[in-house]
């Protein structure tokens, strides 16, 4: 009695040391394989542990064999669809779903012609009237509400007037009454100057990513080298180490809270001050005024324009950059023309 006693010890001990080994593993439902970091939190989906391996050959093309599964790979997150961001997964760039909301209106639709295609919760951003504009979501607490090519940030943006519809854009343009502007978070795509940690993050294909002196690092793009005022207001067609770089002539995309500071809302700007592009395709900072005097910027470069103090119909004066040059009808900019003997 007693060996057999014992022997029922024996078996139920083992089958208990069975369980802690994982003995009865095969028996419970398959589990996703982790993602890789930078996609911790999306669901790249389950992988089987049995049947036929992913062959590469029986793959569409562009697509290649992660987590035993034909996907398409990607360098930047404009390569994939809409709807998807590129990320890590198994140490390999393919195209993840990012469960953001793409239909018509949504994310990335055209609004330049018709900004009311934008639908509830979205704004129409980029200018009306051109054909960069695009809806996207016009609130967000962060990135993390946004598609990868996408990063919330702070716009001033326009209450919509005699039924029309709200927009983001200059505070003034030296014709019309200020509008009533708030200041808002929304998502806005990373194009030039738009802080950025990976080069798979800027919206545009060609773009660059550089880091400041103050190692913050932002989406620039290359360029000729055949113009150096050739980059757009405000940036400077630069020879660097690995070539022709467009950068902002203050060798940063940051704000520093003064007068000509580069902006993307009167947050970034002085008290009382907008944050304005005057049709250079520049954004810069304001600053209160009642003469040109009061118009110069801190610690202003030899190649710095003083300001003037300007006066709009609402009887406002801001100090607004100078024209670049004495050719008519030339953008107002905070910085004069570039030389053009090679002097970049």
């Amino acid at each position: 009695m007693k060996i057999r006693s014992l022997f029922v010890l024996m078996l139920v001990a083992g089958a208990f040391t069975a369980l802690r080994c994982g003995g009865t593993s095969n028996s419970g439902a398959d589990a996703a394989v982790a993602p890789d970091a930078d996609v911790a939190g999306l669901d790249a989906g389950p992988v089987p542990d049995a049947g036929p391996k992913c062959d590469p050959a029986k793959c569409a093309p562009g697509n290649i064999c992660v987590q035993d599964r034909c996907m398409l790979a990607c360098a930047r997150h404009t390569d994939c669809p809409d709807g998807y961001d590129c990320r890590s997964v198994e140490s390999q760039l393919v195209c993840v779903a990012n469960q953001m909301p793409v239909d018509v209106g949504q994310f990335g639709t055209g609004c330049g012609l018709d900004p009311t295609v934008c639908a509830d919760g979205f704004v129409c951003i980029g200018g009306q009237g051109t054909p960069a504009a695009y809806c996207t979501r016009a609130s967000c607490a962060d990135d993390t509400e946004c598609p990868g090519n996408y990063y919330c940030a702070t716009m001033d943006v326009a209450a919509p007037r005699d039924g029309g519809v709200a927009d983001t854009g200059p505070k003034h343009d030296g014709s019309v009454e200020t509008p009533n502007y708030v200041v808002a978070q929304m998502c806005v795509k990373r194009n030039f100057c738009a802080p950025a940690s990976a080069l798979v993050d800027c919206n545009d294909p060609q773009a660059l990513l550089r880091t400041d002196s103050h190692g913050r690092s932002y989406c620039l793009k290359t360029c000729s080298g055949l113009d150096p005022n050739g980059c757009g207001g405000g940036n400077g067609c630069l020879r660097m180490d690995g070539g022709y770089e467009c950068w902002p002539r203050a060798m940063t995309c940051a704000t520093s809270h003064s007068f000509c500071s580069r902006c993307t809302s009167s947050k970034d700007c002085p008290a009382k001050s907008y944050c304005t592009d005057t049709g250079s395709g520049e954004p810069y900072c304001t600053k209160p005024c009642w003469l040109n005097a009061d118009c110069v910027w801190p610690g202003m470069p030899a190649d710095g324009n003083q300001g003037v103090c300007y006066m709009f119909d609402d009887g406002e004066h801001q100090c607004l950059a100078a024209q670049s040059s004495s050719e008519d009808g030339a953008p107002a900019s905070c910085w004069k023309p570039m030389p053009t003997d090679g002097g970049t």
